[in-house]
């Protein structure tokens, strides 16, 4: 049954000629066919197969209307979705900045239909914080923040690896520093206090691979090209890391004291 609240927001925006951001099941009819096949799209979104499906037609064939109901379908289904329009009157397409921001500003769940990003993290941090409960943990105890932190950090590395975390726990750091310090003292020591954990990460992943990069006997042709590309990754993210971030975080410590 849909609520008198989207019935009126259904008509307001059929007037205007646009289509409703819910209530799109009271006249979804004649589209089985097409929202089946999402269906199966979604369903191997959730398996971790990521897929691309490109709508085509005519003006007012209904391509945006398949859109929004796709949207409310995947978000039914636990999805994070977002809705952007690009045309070259409001986002251009090749403005990569415009078009990431708008699409974290239009993230939406079904608990939280626009600007859902902050929801999001709550709930993840929410789902650590609950794990490490259960897995008897004492909540109360001083250094469960920090049992929290190094649990997000391992997650962030399962899923993004050694590269990002180490620029997150730099930067962290540094900032943390720049609260207890000051922005100058605070820049200085939080780079002498991250440089370590952040270097042996680092060459823990390179040195590794060292061998296979190095290597000269029969089948090394075979092991040579990944492992100098991990190698030369590894001593680019630490270089990057040390000099680029604190770098930047000066900048951004200037910027906001004008």
């Amino acid at each position: 049954m849909t609520s008198q609240r989207d019935r009126e927001h259904i008509f307001e925006r059929l007037r205007s000629g646009v289509v409703p951001e819910r209530g799109l099941e009271a006249f979804a009819v004649g589209i089985e066919k097409q929202r089946a096949e999402l269906g199966r799209l979604l369903d191997l979104a959730a398996a971790g197969e990521g897929v691309f499906k490109f709508l085509r037609g005519g003006y007012g064939c209904g391509k945006t209307f398949m859109a929004r109901l796709a949207l409310l379908d995947a978000q039914a289904r636990g999805f994070a979705t977002s809705f952007v329009v690009v045309s070259d009157n409001d986002l251009h397409f090749h403005k990569f900045d415009d078009v990431y921001r708008k699409v974290v500003q239009e993230l939406g769940t079904s608990s939280c239909p626009r600007g859902a990003l902050g929801d999001i993290i709550d709930r993840w941090i929410a789902t650590v914080e609950s794990a490490l409960i259960d897995g008897g943990v004492d909540e109360n105890a001083p250094d469960f923040d920090k049992k929290v932190q190094k649990r997000i950090e391992e997650d962030i590395t399962s899923l993004t690896g050694v590269a990002t975390l180490g620029a997150l726990v730099f930067l962290s750091g540094i900032r943390r520093a720049q609260r207890e310090e000051g922005p100058v003292h605070g820049l200085e020591k939080g780079c002498l206090d991250e440089m370590r954990p952040v270097v042996m990460a680092c060459l823990a992943a390179g040195l590794g691979l060292l061998p296979a990069a190095v290597a000269t006997e029969i089948g090394a042709q075979t092991q040579q090209p990944l492992a100098r590309v991990v190698v030369g990754g590894m001593v680019t993210t630490l270089l990057a890391i040390l000099f680029i971030i604190p770098l930047m975080a000066r900048q951004s410590e200037k910027k906001d004291n004008r």
